[in-house]
């Protein structure tokens, strides 16, 4: 007699006895080492991002004050937001908002506004 096989997309069943013989699909497997490689690669830019202090990747910002056309700027890093006043607090959120906006569209900037604003 002749073995039985029953076949689905990725697994086999032999005979009887109900073997079940899986195959790997090789799309799927480089698809999934794909996915994984992308979300170390994230967690890792956000690890080291982290780790990272204001204070030495804004030096050159830091280091002298910025002026043109009569406009003078200058940057400091303020380690705990609240020490922050709320017209500066609103300057910030305005910046932000500006700039923002458009890449995320109108519709999708009133859902991570909150966000933005809780963070």
């Amino acid at each position: 007699p002749r073995p039985c096989f029953r076949h689905s997309r990725h697994s086999f069943t032999m005979g009887k006895s109900g073997v079940k013989v899986s195959i790997p699909d090789a799309r799927k497997a480089a698809k999934k080492t794909a996915k994984l490689a992308a979300a170390k690669k994230l967690e890792d830019a956000v690890t080291a991002a982290e780790a990272l202090d204001p204070e030495i990747a804004l030096a050159p910002f830091i280091a002298k004050p910025f002026v043109r056309n009569g406009l003078g700027t200058s940057v400091q890093c303020v380690a705990d937001a609240r020490k922050i006043s709320a017209e500066d607090k609103g300057w910030i959120w305005n910046l932000l908002e500006t700039n923002m906006r458009p890449v995320y569209g109108p519709t999708a900037w009133r859902k991570e506004a909150k966000e933005k604003k809780s963070e």
